[in-house]
């Protein structure tokens, strides 16, 4: 496996946040520097290239998430293309049913990006 990286970039108004290799507690931390507060854009975590997540990945996945769906600021956040492992923790984490999922970081984009 790859060891974690995170890189972000914004396009037609919405934060891109790519996650190659393994979102785990090494990780976690350049994960979260893709969300300054000051930021609000809508959010999606294209999950293409991430290969494992563990329970430290999943819990900073749910903080962003909560964070971004917090009272004053409710930004979209949603992710994109999982792999099976990844879809596979989503559902029995439980947590499918609250953060959307889209098949394609250009399906995620068209659905959250501003008019």
């Amino acid at each position: 496996m790859r060891r974690g990286g995170v890189t972000t970039r914004t396009e037609d108004g919405v934060k891109l946040v790519h996650v190659v290799g393994e979102l785990d507690a090494a990780a976690v931390p350049i994960f979260f520097r893709a969300f300054p507060d000051s930021d609000h854009h809508p959010v999606v975590v294209d999950l293409h290239d991430c290969e494992f997540i563990d329970s430290t990945g999943l819990a900073a996945i749910i903080e962003a998430w909560r964070s971004a769906q917090n009272a004053d600021r409710k930004q979209p956040f949603v992710v994109a293309s999982p792999t099976r492992p990844v879809k596979r923790l989503f559902r029995d984490a439980g947590i499918a049913g609250h953060i959307d999922v889209y098949r394609s970081v250009e399906a995620a984009i068209a659905a959250v990006k501003p008019d």
